[in-house]
């Protein structure tokens, strides 16, 4: 199969695929549709690294795809994947995850939330009233509250203790205690101490 950058014939586990966030990402490689491209894992790792520069993201939950007009993500779990042993590239799609997530806050307005496990990208701005999260990758439900397994018929205390999970329900509630959020981007801080006068750099929220 053919890479859209290199256009080299490439083996289709040696190859990246851009995917549309509507579908499901649990299919085989070799059943996906006209609609997604291919790149190979070399030019992944070169666009990656040009990235820093450039910053093509989509909507926080990747980098945008290499063919012309297509608005898939390259999801930031698939390109972990695909790089995984290079440790250079992942410690470069970190810092673009991050920086993402800053630029959509500061210019478009979103909310991303990250699934806890697979800690894919998940786009909230459309709902923020929704009390679950179904992520797009891995298939795993939560509560967004105590961000353990869905459970509608029964409140975060009631699910913690029937399940031996108190321990994971007071070190949520502690980190939300101790991590502060900017009201205006939603990015996490660690207040250490001194007055309550705080100015983020990124936006200039005070």
């Amino acid at each position: 199969m053919a890479c859209n950058i290199c256009f080299d014939d490439i083996k289709i586990d040696q190859l990246c695929f851009c995917d549309d966030p509507s579908c499901k990402t649990d299919k085989p490689d070799n059943d996906r549709t006209e609609e997604t491209h291919a790149i190979c894992i070399e030019c992944l790792r070169r666009y990656t690294k040009a990235a820093h520069s450039t910053m093509p993201f989509a909507s926080g939950l990747g980098l945008s795809c290499v063919a012309l007009n297509c608005q898939n993500p390259i999801r930031w779990d698939t390109l972990k994947k695909r790089l995984t042993k290079d440790k250079k590239s992942i410690k470069s799609i970190n810092g673009l995850m991050n920086l993402s997530e800053r630029c959509i806050a500061k210019f478009g307005g979103g909310h991303i939330e990250r699934c806890p496990k697979c800690d894919c990208a998940v786009d909230m701005s459309e709902k923020q009233k929704e009390k679950h999260l179904k992520c797009p990758s891995c298939k795993y439900e939560m509560c967004r509250e105590c961000e353990m397994e869905k459970h509608d018929n029964l409140s975060c205390l009631q699910y913690a203790k029937c399940h031996n999970r108190l321990e994971q329900l007071m070190q949520r509630h502690l980190d939300k205690v101790a991590i502060d959020k900017c009201p205006k981007c939603h990015i996490k801080f660690v207040w250490t101490g001194g007055c309550n006068f705080v100015k983020f750099f990124f936006i200039k929220t005070i």
